[in-house]
């Protein structure tokens, strides 16, 4: 019996929980230009379990931390699962395209998946990971860059559709240990 309340306390006050977490999408297109690694806007928060995800575009204090522009930065230390996609829109019939989704860990790109296309349409690129975060200073951001191989133009990332369709987000929550 004293087991089971024990476990019962630490749910109940949070001792034992998956959280911070967040899940964000794109609220919008944006647009990827020619062979640039750009930060994505996720800036419509779906949610945010211990306020520590910047939906902005400034650098802002979340909890005591510097978060840079669309970052999660987590006020407590530990391991963290997270997972991304972005759904780039591809108008060029034929084109021969590289996608790229990378997530950055305070300032330096620490996962990275390319994915190849030669298809007009929309494609979608995605990419997940674990990662050890301090709780005063870590924080991780999602880019998405394109290469076109036969031409320099920019693309769009496709963002929340009017009928409630999500398309590009990102997430995260701490694993427990």
């Amino acid at each position: 019996m004293a087991i089971t309340k024990l476990i019962a306390d630490s749910i109940t006050s949070g001792a034992i929980a998956s959280t911070p977490a967040f899940n964000a999408s794109l609220g919008s297109n944006q647009t990827l230009s020619f062979n640039v690694t750009t930060l994505v806007s996720f800036n419509t928060e779906l949610y945010d379990v211990g306020s520590c995800y910047n939906n902005t575009g400034s650098t802002v204090t979340l909890n005591g931390i510097s978060a840079p522009a669309y970052s999660f930065a987590p006020n407590v230390a530990g391991k963290y699962s997270f997972y991304g996609q972005i759904y780039i829109i591809n108008t060029n019939s034929g084109a021969d395209f590289i996608h790229t989704a990378s997530v950055w860990k305070s300032g330096t790109r620490i996962y990275m998946r390319d994915m190849r296309y030669d298809t007009d349409g929309g494609t979608n690129v995605s990419i997940s990971g674990t990662i050890e975060m301090n709780g005063t200073s870590d924080y991780i951001q999602f880019y998405g860059q394109h290469r076109n191989l036969n031409s320099s133009s920019s693309l769009d990332l496709l963002g929340n559709n009017a009928d409630g369709r999500i398309y590009s987000y990102f997430t995260a929550h701490k694993i427990i240990e």
